[in-house]
């Protein structure tokens, strides 16, 4: 979640610093990306195939999230957003970093057999929307306030259902 609450601020915050030349700002970008695709690709992979016992049935859906995030976050160094577009071409990896997290949630409601399955199957389901033609709107206004108190939210009940 700390993941997320950085990629939804690490734009506006960059935008407002001055003298970045544009070497500085290419190099942000790439270093965003990076960051994005191993909290939506790589971590979320990981967990994947740990709760899966580390089986190799695991590894195909914690791939396919990898690289779906590695594709999605190319597309996007390459051909962005627009200055004037409103919407995103997919699901971007900070809501995924909030589905997957919020799936988690499910673990204590389920058997785990069943929580394994929905995980994995959510899983797949989230890299297919990362590459989908599917249109989100873009974060604005209220909900750079609502998401990061939903993530924090999120946390929270994690943190009390590990330790508690």
């Amino acid at each position: 979640m700390l993941a997320f609450i950085a990629d939804v601020y690490d734009g506006p915050i960059a935008k407002r610093l001055t003298g970045r030349s544009d070497s500085d700002r290419a190099f942000g970008a790439n270093l965003d990306s990076l960051i994005d695709i191993v909290g939506a690709g790589v971590l979320p992979g990981i967990i994947l195939v740990s709760y899966g016992e580390f089986s190799s049935w695991y590894v195909p859906g914690a791939f396919l999230l990898l690289a779906a995030a590695a594709l999605r976050l190319s597309y996007f160094n390459v051909y962005g957003l627009g200055e004037t577009s409103t919407h995103y071409t997919g699901i971007p990896t900070d809501l995924v970093l909030l589905s997957f997290t919020s799936i988690l949630l499910l673990e204590e409601v389920v058997a785990l057999d069943e929580f394994r399955a929905i995980l994995y199957v959510s899983t797949v389901v989230l890299a297919g929307l990362m590459v989908s033609a599917f249109k989100v709107p873009k974060l604005v206004d209220r909900w750079y306030y609502v998401l990061p108190a939903i993530a924090c939210l999120i946390v929270a009940i994690n943190v009390a259902r590990i330790v508690g």
